[in-house]
């Protein structure tokens, strides 16, 4: 007897009334009809299927289409049915039972024109088990006669560049104090007493009953071992004495040493503590009367607490949404966040390019508050009427597609996409909740191949990512893996890398080295990769991130992260799963500030300006976090793509093949007449809906 869900409540209600009954009709028939089982759903169907993947050569003049090929699959021994992978070269079949695995597998590997016949494996998520303010506006000029600009080693236009932006570089406003790596914004520390912790002129350090005077405002300066540095309005850091006691000296010296550096200890109330790298001992604040300050105790105790209020400078962007101080990744006084404020002020006004970042995950919720303004929208499709209109195969594809219910409606019966949605574009500056890393100027395209349970073919996977790349999206974010390497999979991101988009994968959570055990998609060699590993509050990698000095590429906040879930709510997970969308919205942010910008440049200004940390140097191939505030300065250093004004005179081609499904042929290139700014010319597949699928040929 198989019991539907809402069989309790019904022998219940039955119980009640006629239980008397009941019981006689059992005891005389013996026999308990069973109740009318429910259909399988498209999860549980996919889940108990046994799926290979398909890789066929390249088609060459006088083979069968695809689709011819296809439909001789299902004629085969063993296969139910087939299903083509258009522009893959590849093809998806069903085995009667899974039995008949085997025996499928080693026949296809012998069918004429197959390169490769994989399983099609199961991967699931990647997931624990449990208004901007712009620069003044001066007078275009050349860098080089602009001193900030010309100390970045910027060259050409300034202020604007000929791209149209403006660099932070232009603001009039003076720089740093000195070299060491802080902002502007400032912390006032409140102790238990009641007294803040101020440092005077003159070197001596007391407690003050407000926050208003100067003196109790100190830049953070964060340091490579994992210690900051408090310095004062005067230029002054906090010193640890031989003795214990804290002052404020000028020790001639512009950097910090041993005794300037203290360690931040989160404490479970929402407090502080101290922990001098000198004594190795916890600051103490002496009731505020007495004015002394030391860093003598071996253990936390109130008057080792510290409350902290963050004074946020000129040179950063806050936005006004309700829980943004929740988002540490995003900006946080300990000096281990991403600098996503101070990235955001490189921005005059919201950026009014769209560029697209596709969520291959478990779908998102598009009726979210913080979401449905960030949505990308198919501009071919009408919602709702039930017809493909744009000829892709999939009805109603309005804000992208679901392959793992073969629908147009990708909405998150999960939460984990839309909580890395949020991260990567939740809407900024709304009153809110939460704001995304690239909060203006993204659209998110829902790509779900991963259930309602987290899990999910490679099949489907590949679906999504070929979506992805024929519907314009420039960067795809992938917070899942497992499975093991699949040929397919890697042929599908390697025609994506052909197509400029960006593939950035979770690193994995099983807290291994991945040099040693590669965990996929993150793996694979393609470099249109980037492998994201997890960091904590600290700075230091999350316990249970993945590793390799050699295959996880750089790190970013991904442990108790908050953001967008289903249903208008928010929640904190932790994960690589969470570190990976920061990274994929550092891309696209990167991408509205240069849109000339190719993807590998891209790629090599979110590495080349990670921020190095000791504690992540074994982690990663960088050792260390993404910073967005230096990746723009460093994008603003590059030289973008411009098209030549010359054009080919002419393009002809003539289709000799006479298979059908299948295009051959030779193609002839008139050049221009002037090809003085021209250095090769390239044949492309455009999809239908006219974006870059793949490059057939170049000529230099």
């Amino acid at each position: 007897v198989r019991f539907l869900e809402s069989w309790p409540p019904v022998a219940a209600m039955m119980g009640a009334r006629h239980g008397a009954i009941g019981l006689v009709l059992l005891a005389i028939c013996g026999v308990v009809s069973a109740v009318k089982e429910l259909p399988e759903s498209k999860e549980e169907v996919k889940n108990r299927e046994s799926r290979i993947i398909l890789r066929y050569q390249k088609s060459q003049t006088g083979q069968e289409s695809l689709d011819s090929r296809v439909k001789r699959l299902e004629s085969l021994p063993g296969i139910s049915r087939a299903e083509a992978l258009p522009s893959l070269d590849m093809a998806v079949v069903v085995c009667k039972t899974p039995e008949d695995e085997d025996d499928v597998l080693e026949a296809l590997q012998t069918q004429q024109g197959v390169e490769a016949a994989v399983p099609d494996t199961w991967v699931q998520l990647d997931d624990l088990p449990k208004p901007p303010r712009g620069p003044t506006p001066q007078s275009t000029e050349m860098c080089d006669a602009n001193p900030r600009c010309k100390a970045w080693g910027l060259q050409d236009a300034c202020c604007p560049t000929r791209d149209g932006l403006w660099m932070e570089c232009c603001d009039d406003r003076p720089p740093p104090i000195d070299k060491e790596r802080h902002g502007f914004s400032t912390i006032s520390l409140l102790s238990w007493h009641g007294g803040y912790l101020a440092a005077m002129r003159w070197g001596a350090v007391g407690f003050y009953p407000s926050m208003e005077h100067q003196d109790t405002r100190f830049f953070v300066v964060p340091h490579v071992d994992g210690y900051v540095s408090l310095k004062n309005q005067h230029g002054a850091y906090l010193v640890t004495t031989p003795s214990g006691r804290i002052a404020c000296w000028h020790r001639g010296h512009g950097v910090a040493d041993d005794f300037e550096k203290f360690k931040f200890i989160y404490n479970k109330d929402g407090s502080v503590s101290l922990r001098s790298k000198s004594s190795d001992k916890y600051l103490a604040a002496e009731h505020p009367k007495w004015g002394v300050a030391t860093a003598d105790r071996e253990e936390i105790d109130d008057w080792e607490k510290f409350n902290v209020t963050t004074v946020h400078g000129w040179d950063t962007v806050i936005p006004n949404d309700e829980s943004f101080e929740k988002l540490w990744g995003m900006n946080h006084f300990g000096g281990r966040d991403i600098d996503a404020v101070e990235a955001w002020r490189f921005f005059p006004a919201p950026p009014s390019n769209n560029v697209v970042v596709a969520v291959i995950d478990t779908g998102i919720d598009y009726t979210h508050q913080d979401l449905k303004e960030r949505m990308w929208t198919n501009p071919n499709e009408i919602p709702d009427n039930g017809i493909d209109d744009d000829g892709n195969g999939i009805i109603d594809d309005v804000y992208g597609a679901d392959f793992a219910n073969d629908d147009g409606d990708p909405f998150d019966d999960q939460m984990h996409g839309t909580h890395c949605a949020g991260t990567i574009a939740g809407h900024g500056n709304n009153a809110e909740g939460v704001a995304g890393v690239a909060w203006a100027g993204v659209r998110l395209m829902a790509l779900k191949f991963l259930s309602a349970s987290g899990g999910g073919r490679t099949s489907d996977a590949i679906k999504c990512l070929n979506y992805a790349v024929a519907m314009g999206a420039k960067i795809t974010s992938n917070s899942w893996g497992g499975g093991g390497s699949s040929s397919a999979m890697r042929v599908a991101i390697e025609r994506a890398q052909r197509a400029g988009v960006m593939f950035i994968a979770a690193a994995g959570n099983e807290g291994s080295d991945n040099d040693a055990i590669p965990h996929y998609p993150s793996n694979y060699a393609p470099s249109n990769i980037i492998s994201v590993a997890s960091t904590t509050k600290t700075g230091s990698l999350s316990s249970f991130s993945c590793y390799g000095k050699e295959s996880v590429d750089v790190a970013a906040p991904g442990s108790g992260i908050y953001s967008t879930v289903p249903g208008g709510k928010y929640a904190s997970l932790s994960g690589t799963s969470m570190a990976t969308p920061h990274v994929s919205g550092l891309a696209a942010l990167i991408w509205l500030f240069r849109p000339q910008l190719t993807m590998p440049q891209i790629i090599e200004i979110i590495l080349d300006s990670a921020t190095r940390e000791d504690a992540l140097q074994n982690s990663s191939a960088t050792g260390g976090r993404i910073n967005a505030r230096s990746a723009l300065i460093l994008a603003s250093t590059y030289e973008g793509s411009r098209p030549p004004v010359h054009k080919p005179q002419a393009l002809t081609f003539e289709d000799s093949d006479p298979g059908v499904g299948i295009m051959g042929g030779d193609a002839v290139i008139t050049c221009a007449a002037d090809e003085s700014d021209i250095s090769f010319y390239s044949i492309h597949l455009i999809s239908g809906a006219g974006f870059l699928l793949d490059t057939i040929a170049t000529v230099y």
